[in-house]
């Protein structure tokens, strides 16, 4: 009886890490797309266009940085070499170590310098807030044991 609570648990941490990280990878690709979109915004937008991109932009920096908070257990096994069974582990790692940081950040710069132009525009503090949630995800990633 033990043994198999055992089994069923163990099943159950896979299949859960196996969901964390599954989530964050559907995240990252999200958060990328829409760096990518921000960072093609044409110079002539309006703040519309710009007011959209911005909310979708800081949507996904949200959902990627949540999605990796609860996928924490999972990379730091990762990090210490106890799980490699993942073919996208290593690249999640390497975007919490600074890879991806100077698009997040030119995309970031250039979306709080066009909205500064918009009247009314709710969307900087959306955007800054997400800055500030992605900020404090590196500074507590950067403080775990191990990493």
């Amino acid at each position: 009886m033990i043994g198999t609570l055992i089994v069923v648990l163990t099943i159950g941490s896979f299949a859960s890490e196996a969901d964390d990280l599954q989530a964050l990878n559907n995240a990252a690709a999200r958060f990328v797309v829409a760096m990518q979109s921000v960072l093609d915004l044409p110079m002539a937008a309006d703040c519309f266009e710009t007011n959209s991109r911005a909310d979708e932009f800081a949507a996904a920096k949200v959902a990627y940085y949540k999605a990796a908070r609860e996928a924490i257990p999972s990379l730091i096994q990762m990090a210490k070499g106890e799980r490699t069974g993942n073919q996208y582990g290593e690249d999640l790692i390497e975007l919490f170590r600074g890879s991806g940081q100077e698009a997040d950040q030119a995309a970031t710069e250039m979306l709080l310098s066009k909205l500064r132009e918009c009247e009314n525009s709710r969307e900087q503090q959306t955007v800054q807030d997400a800055e500030r949630v992605a900020e404090q995800f590196l500074k507590d990633f950067g403080q775990l044991d191990g990493v």
